[in-house]
């Protein structure tokens, strides 16, 4: 072969690999714009506290921590919650009870996600989870009531 054939040759393959290379950056490009949007509603919001905290009026009682539970079906699924409760910031009183009923309130939390299977609190959804915990919750309380119950973490371990 002489040299014009590869030369021809090379400049065929160097625009050949311009042409892959560009179709990647281009596919990877959609793929991730695409995704991410998608992707998005995937996940539950995760509740945020800090939010709360800077809402005029209203307090946060975090001390609970991430506390950990295993669903009631068989074999048991492991679930991490790490709830928080937000009152009027005025009521006090209700802070220090709060302070004093904090084990029983998580037994509470505990208890109900003891009772249910992945399934049902699955088809339950998150918001009426949410409104059956916090009323037990306010049942058990004298000095005020609590104004919303969020989860930071909810989570199933498999």
């Amino acid at each position: 072969m002489d040299s014009k054939n590869i030369n021809k040759i090379n400049r065929f393959l160097i625009i050949l690999l311009r042409l892959i290379f560009l179709c990647i950056i281009l596919v990877s490009l959609f793929y991730f714009l695409t995704s991410s949007v998608n992707n998005q509603n995937k996940y539950r919001k995760i509740d945020n506290p800090t939010e709360i905290k800077n809402s005029v009026g209203y307090s946060v009682f975090s001390d609970f921590g991430r506390l950990r539970t295993f669903t009631l079906d068989n074999p048991q699924i492991p679930i991490v919650i790490n709830p928080f409760l937000s009152y009027k910031t005025e009521n006090t009183f209700l802070y220090e009870e709060l302070c004093q009923k904090q084990r029983k309130i998580k037994s509470i939390i505990l208890q109900y996600f003891n009772q249910k299977t992945k399934e049902q609190l699955f088809l339950m959804g998150e918001n009426q989870i949410k409104e059956e915990i916090l009323n037990q919750i306010n049942a058990e309380l004298s000095m005020g009531s609590i104004q919303a119950l969020y989860f930071e973490e909810y989570i199933f371990l498999e």
